[in-house]
């Protein structure tokens, strides 16, 4: 599939992250929502930069139904890490604001995963980029 396939593609993203579906329609793309739900769990030998893009490929392999012609299957997750430690989803507002409070005025990585599928030819991308905010 070539980039401008790619850039005219209805996307089928597999995130709950209102941020996610806001930078795709900003981009111009035409993004339809699904719930991919699956067991969050990483190879623990993987180096931290590579668990996220595990995740994405969980994520995407997960999605069991036919990619329409002309769509492409998103998939990401993000990582974050704090004085060595993993920081998983918050799972309340209270959580969610110990997380921030731990973060504020540290040194931390983000570190996201994204991986793309597109029906025949099957087509893969996956990637990864490393990010550490001071």
């Amino acid at each position: 599939m070539g980039l401008s396939k790619v850039l005219s593609a209805h996307i089928i993203l597999a995130s709950k992250s209102p941020r996610r579906l806001q930078l795709l329609q900003q981009m111009g793309f035409e993004v339809e929502t699904v719930e991919i739900d699956v067991e969050e769990i990483t190879d623990e030998d993987l180096e931290d930069y590579k668990k996220a893009e595990q995740l994405s490929i969980i994520k995407n392999k997960a999605y069991t139904k036919e990619i329409p012609a002309g769509s492409v299957l998103v998939t990401a997750d993000t990582l974050v890490f704090c004085d060595g430690k993993a920081l998983g989803k918050p799972q309340n507002a209270e959580q969610a604001e110990q997380y921030l409070k731990l973060l504020s005025g540290k040194s931390h990585k983000v570190l996201p995963g994204c991986s793309g599928r597109a029906p025949s030819p099957l087509y893969w991308c996956r990637g990864w980029h490393r990010a550490q905010y001071l």
